[in-house]
């Protein structure tokens, strides 16, 4: 192998990488509004609890979103996944404590899609990764 086709593999993995990162980031700063909602603004007592949970998944995703963006590595990959499994849990907390279909879907259906989509993308990047170590 020469050095440039070594140094485009990591090229290609860190902007893949990168990706998986901003994708963190734009589904917690999506799922911040429905936390902020159902802890600091809805009247309902009930409701804070899955505001809390939704609120530790968008720690969590700060977390790995902010690290596969400024320190891209493979390492990350299966935090990443383990991070999707927990918002993924989290969402089948929050589901059946809200009342309306909508409000379900709001506050437990984009956390689920988040964490569908990075475990999606973080498979990707592993088969990516594996498949140009085998060339």
């Amino acid at each position: 192998m020469t050095g440039i086709s070594v140094i485009s593999k990591a090229a290609g993995t860190t902007g893949e990488l990168k990706v998986l990162g901003g994708l963190w980031l734009v589904g917690t700063a999506a799922t911040a509004v429905p936390a902020f909602m159902l802890t600091a603004v809805s009247d309902h007592g009930a409701d804070r609890m899955p505001g809390l949970v939704l609120g530790t998944l968008v720690l969590v995703g700060l977390a790995v979103g902010g690290w596969l963006v400024a320190d891209p590595r493979l390492a990350a990959l299966p935090v990443s996944l383990s991070a999707s499994l927990v918002w993924l849990a989290g969402a089948a907390v929050v589901y059946p404590t809200q009342e309306f279909t909508a409000d379900a879907l709001w506050a437990s259906g984009l956390p689920a899609l988040v964490a569908v989509t990075t475990a999606a993308t973080a498979a990707w990047v592993h088969r990516a990764e594996r498949r140009a170590a085998t060339y």
